[in-house]
């Protein structure tokens, strides 16, 4: 009877935006654990050494004669000014490069740990959202991890991709730079949910002093 009167006051709009975040929690946790799970297994059998990746780089200056590139010799442009190189970086580098089998999707480790966050914090917040109730104190906080997660995922995405075309350009001898996503709007968004979470805590505050006043 609980549950049967719980989805009459819920909109159903709400409904299915739950749905939807917990089936996109699920996959992407089962997806995270399956591809960090493969990179520690191949780690123990390969005593965690340098690894050939598969990154996106982009053309800076044509060479005079062909690039070798380190001690990998797959060298391809896929469009005129971009394509993919194969490069030996440290084992670590794989939690933060994209998997290049998936190039429609921004698999990495790195990237679906901050996925999983984000829908699990959005998820609660939804959750426990009713019209009796609209402020709680547990939202306030949830929304602070959310600002504080995508804040930590911006800078985990300059810093690591900093790293990784530090390499490219070393080893292609400052002809190609690696293509990532250096201006990222994760920061801005996070600060954005910060906002959000003060005025949030703001709507408490008005909510106990009216129900003092009461």
């Amino acid at each position: 009877m609980k549950i049967v009167r719980k989805l009459k006051v819920t909109p159903l709009l709400f409904v299915v935006v739950k749905f939807l975040l917990l089936s996109n929690l699920v996959a992407f946790s089962l997806i995270f654990v399956l591809i960090l799970g493969s990179i520690m297994i191949d780690g123990f059998k390969t005593n965690f050494s340098t690894k050939p990746l598969s990154v996106s780089v982009a053309l800076i200056a044509y060479p005079k004669d062909t690039i070798n590139i380190g001690a990998a010799d797959k060298y391809v442009f896929l469009r005129s000014n971009t394509g993919e190189a194969e490069l030996k970086l440290p084992f670590t580098a794989q939690l933060a490069v994209p998997l290049s089998f998936l190039p429609i999707f921004n698999f990495s480790p790195l990237n679906l740990f901050f996925y999983i966050i984000t829908y699990f914090n959005l998820f609660l917040v939804l959750h426990n959202i009713s019209k009796e109730k609209p402020f709680l104190e547990g939202n306030k906080k949830r929304l602070k991890w959310l600002g504080g997660s995508y804040v930590a995922w911006g800078a985990a995405l300059f810093f690591t991709n900093a790293l990784i075309d530090k390499t490219v350009r070393e080893v292609s001898e400052n002809h190609l730079r690696f293509d990532g996503h250096f201006l990222n709007n994760y920061i801005q968004v996070g600060l954005v949910i910060f906002i959000i979470a003060m005025v949030y805590a703001r709507g408490i505050e008005m909510e106990k002093e009216a129900a003092l006043t009461i």
